[in-house]
């Protein structure tokens, strides 16, 4: 069973207790507050005997200073665990007193959970559902969960606020460390299905996650008019995989951060970083709602590091890095794209320095409609076989503008478009620089398309590295090559299709091979004002036509 799956089948009816009851901030917000206290309501936290709970206006007691006065004005009330009984040495589980809180009707509708500095030990979930405003803050507090065997309700859980079929309304989380560096100690830290409003923010989970079980989060919105923010959560220390660990429900193990099945509104993460997990790192496929992925950096997660779907859903300014293989990988893609429409690729940084093989910079799945990849970089350091873009069959409309490639692998291309027949939809590739001292193994193309109607404008391609070396081996019809600059040791451009457009293109080989080569399947292409190295080789090519083209 694969772990999103898993986490789906748990929120489909998976627990015992089904009964139970985004704004832009740059910076961290554990320090002290300068802003005034709430003007709503302002509570001063009292003995356990009262749980930890004082209604009214006052003064506020001095443990709740490092409260934002954002999210004291927006509050009704606080609540100091703590005073509420719950142990801060990280000694006694704080399980019982959360549950005893829980019961009551006011934490469901406009409460702050305020976690003094300290450490925090939980022993199983903490799960709440159907509440209207709920909140939990942290001030320099660590959540230390059990291990994989004390963990008593054997959900490996902490806190599940809301389910897909009886949500939470609006939820902030803010401030916490989950500190899972103890022997298999990785759980799901939060997992939450909100339908109006969610805020997540400076989560870090330190350690590897070596349980095997649900990875660090999973955040859903129900409703489509819904809103959420997971800002600068952090999960470095990656993931074990399931035969290396004592979790044996999940199919390879944890992912990182998901947001996928039963998600309907519009999500973003904003400046996450990832470590290594062993299926995928950001899980944002499958969704109904748009994805928005801002910033951030994905490390060395098997599958893809950043899986990437829904409507209108885009990637930008996101680091993405594969430079450490583990001998259970099978593939580490960049960022893959899948099951959506309208999907934007900008402003990445992409680097694949792994020997794992079915490791490209950019996947493009068939179930795709419309893509637009621009202003990004990959550079492809594998040792093995890898290509840096791979686009599927039946990939609807694909436009790649101002992005550069830098392949230095033993083989592969640069861009590999597949095709599949006459009624393949636009794709363009503008202003595309493509380098490296790729080799001629296995592809020898820079640019290896089967697709038709794709157009080829101010395209740049220089590789000299293997003696074999192609800049662009085209078997689409109907193509257009204009005005680029292909210069590679073996045949720059080779042309197998018919009806090809080829403009005030410069075909430079470094060897004596022809800058053009046509061969007998290749029928009414068209040669207009070139420049042609070497001239062009005939193999038996049908329906040519030139037109002031240059032989150097």
């Amino acid at each position: 069973m694969q772990e999103q799956d898993g986490a789906a089948d748990a929120d489909a009816g998976g627990t015992s207790d089904r009964t139970d009851n985004a704004d832009r901030t740059g910076g961290r917000t554990g320090g002290a507050d300068s802003g005034s206290f709430s003007r709503r309501s302002v509570l001063k936290t009292g003995a356990m005997a009262a749980g930890g709970l004082v209604f009214g206006t006052g003064v506020a007691s001095a443990n709740t200073d490092s409260i934002p006065s954002r999210l004291r004005d927006e509050f009704d009330r606080v609540i100091n665990v703590v005073d509420a009984g719950a142990d801060d040495s990280g000694s006694e589980s704080i399980n019982d007193v959360l549950d005893s809180l829980r019961r009551r009707e006011e934490l469901q509708n406009g409460t702050l959970l305020y976690f003094p500095p300290g450490r925090y030990y939980m022993d199983r979930k903490f799960r709440m559902t159907g509440f209207e405003h709920f909140g939990m803050y942290g001030n320099d507090a660590t959540i230390v969960p059990a291990d994989y065997y004390d963990n008593e309700d054997d959900q490996h859980k902490l806190f599940r606020l809301g389910v897909s079929y009886n949500p939470g309304k609006r939820l902030v989380v803010e401030n916490f460390t989950v500190d899972q560096t103890a022997d298999i100690t990785g759980v799901r830290s939060f997992e939450a299905a909100v339908s109006d409003r969610l805020e997540v923010r400076d989560v870090d989970v330190v350690g590897r996650h070596d349980s095997g079980a649900w990875g660090p989060a999973r955040f859903v919105l129900t409703d489509s008019d819904g809103t959420g923010l997971v800002e600068r959560f952090t999960a470095r220390g990656g993931g074990a995989y399931t035969p290396n660990a004592p979790h044996d429900k999940l199919w390879r193990g944890p992912s990182g951060l998901i947001c996928n099945t039963y998600n309907e509104g519009q999500m973003t993460f904003r400046d996450c970083e990832l470590g290594g997990f062993p299926d995928n790192g950001l899980y944002v496929a499958g969704s109904n709602g748009q994805i928005r992925v801002e910033g951030g950096t994905y490390k060395n997660s098997n599958g893809a590091n950043v899986r990437l779907g829904g409507p209108d859903s885009y990637v930008v300014g996101a680091d993405v890095v594969v430079d450490k293989r583990w001998s259970e990988t099978s593939s580490q893609r960049g960022i893959r794209v899948e099951k959506s429409n309208n999907i934007t690729v900008k402003n990445n940084r992409v680097r694949i320095a792994t020997d794992t093989p079915n490791s490209h910079g950019l996947s493009i799945q068939s179930d795709v409609d419309r893509v637009w990849v621009q202003d990004t970089s990959i550079v492809m350091d594998s040792p093995t076989f890898n290509h840096a873009v791979c686009v599927a069959p039946r990939a609807g409309d694909v436009t790649f503008y101002k992005t550069d490639v830098e392949l230095n692998t033993p083989g592969g291309s640069a861009f590999y478009i597949e095709g599949e027949g006459t009624d393949d939809e636009h794709a363009m590739l503008a202003q595309v620089d493509i380098t490296g001292d790729a080799g001629h193994k296995w592809n020898r193309a820079a640019i290896y398309n089967q697709r038709d109607n794709v157009e080829f404008r101010v395209v740049s391609v220089d590789q000299i590295g293997g003696e074999k070396r192609r800049a662009l081996e085209n078997f689409g019809d109907n193509c257009m090559v204009y005005m680029c600059e292909f210069r590679t040791p073996w045949y720059p451009f080779i042309d197998t299709a018919s009806g090809t457009w080829v403009e005030e293109n410069s075909f430079a080989p470094t060897t004596d091979m022809e800058g053009v080569r046509l061969t007998d399947t290749t029928d009414g292409v068209y040669l207009k004002r070139n420049v042609i190295g070497n001239g062009i080789r005939d193999e038996g090519c049908s329906g040519l036509r030139t037109l002031e083209n240059t032989i150097e």
